[in-house]
């Protein structure tokens, strides 16, 4: 009666251990941010504008012929990275150069002894006269000179004339989710604007740039194996 009884239990258990394998298997991957651009630093224009946060094995940063200075007078107040919630200021943003053609780049070097699987590209941006406001993004991988197809697009609709410089800019999400980055790699997403004339007192700004990516969720057969072993354990007992 007690080997059935345990036997009994041993199933249970094991059912309990499958199932619970297959809902953390089911669930959704996440995302975290690799890197976030809000502070932005007047003195690192010159070297490139480094993420305000960052890792010992994977190095971002922004540089491009797009950057021009930083002005403390027109942050984006709307307290998100495109739509992503995150802690953010109103003060400090990026005003652009204002010829067509202009280039931001997020730069990504990736030292970790993994794969990067890219998710999104956050921004918010607002535009000011005739400066540049329409986009196209594409990633430029240096280590296999190789150039993805066109990743998204937009155009930036807020205008400085009809909403304060301390503004809610437009925000944007670009899917970057076809991107990966090897261990041992170099790339970067190329922002690309144009549909400015550059006439005076124009100039285009964005500030809350992120860039998240995707977080493994372990294997169903890791899961289930670990199941078995905890009842090879409660067996032992």
């Amino acid at each position: 009666m007690m080997k059935i009884e345990q036997t009994m239990k041993s199933i249970r258990s094991l059912t309990a251990l499958t199932l619970t394998g297959v809902a953390m298997v089911s669930a959704s991957a996440n995302a975290a941010t690799l890197a976030s651009w809000d502070a932005w630093a007047d003195s690192d224009t010159a070297g490139g504008l480094a993420s305000d946060f960052s890792t010992a094995s994977i190095t971002t940063t922004i540089t491009g012929t797009a950057v021009r200075d930083i002005v403390t007078n027109r942050g984006s107040n709307d307290g998100t990275f495109g739509t992503l919630a995150g802690a953010v200021s109103d003060t400090n943003a990026l005003r652009m150069n204002k010829p067509d053609g202009s280039i931001l780049q997020v730069n990504v070097a990736n030292n970790s002894g993994a794969t990067l699987s890219f998710d999104q590209l956050h921004f918010d941006g607002v535009f000011t006269g005739d400066s540049i406001r329409d986009f196209e993004v594409v990633f430029v991988n240096t280590s296999t000179a190789t150039t993805s197809g066109l990743l998204g697009s937009g155009s930036i609709t807020s205008d400085t004339n009809t909403v304060t410089f301390v503004a809610d800019y437009d925000d944007f999400d670009i899917d970057v989710s076809s991107i990966t980055l090897d261990s041992g790699d170099e790339g970067y997403f190329q922002i690309t604007f144009d549909g400015g004339t550059g006439g005076i007192n124009s100039a285009s700004t964005i500030d809350n740039v992120a860039l998240t990516t995707v977080v493994p969720e372990p294997s169903s057969a890791a899961l289930l194996g670990l199941g078995g072993l905890a009842l090879i354990m409660r067996r032992r007992q």
